[in-house]
């Protein structure tokens, strides 16, 4: 995550647009340098997680605000995606759905994959 958190202070620095590119995964430090483009592009195809922050009892450490969140919070991230790393344990991903990525000013590239 530090290295995430150190990209991710280049990135809002810079004003550079971050991308997820078609059928890749983006989690954890990944979300984190995400969260600070200015301009955020992920493609229909590809998945996108934050990381938990919950101990493994539900809850936030010790009842304080974990690094993590307080550091996604200062890049702006959404209350709601905030709650979910909050409830999601600090060993596990939140998966994202598009309107999640678009409420957090997203841009969706591409078409979804067609099922078989």
């Amino acid at each position: 995550m530090l290295e995430g958190a150190r990209l991710a202070a280049v990135i809002q620095n810079a004003k550079i647009a971050t991308v997820v590119a078609s059928g890749a995964t983006c989690a954890s430090a990944c979300f984190i340098a995400f969260v600070a483009g200015s301009q955020k592009f992920v493609s229909a195809t590809a998945s996108v997680g934050a990381p938990g922050a919950a101990d493994r009892f539900g809850q936030d450490a010790a009842g304080e605000t974990p690094a993590v969140v307080r550091l996604v919070k200062e890049l702006g991230l959404l209350d709601a995606i905030v709650e979910k790393m909050l409830t999601t344990r600090d060993d596990d991903v939140s998966w994202l759905t598009h309107d999640d990525l678009r409420a957090m000013g997203a841009t969706t590239t591409g078409r979804p994959a067609q099922a078989r």
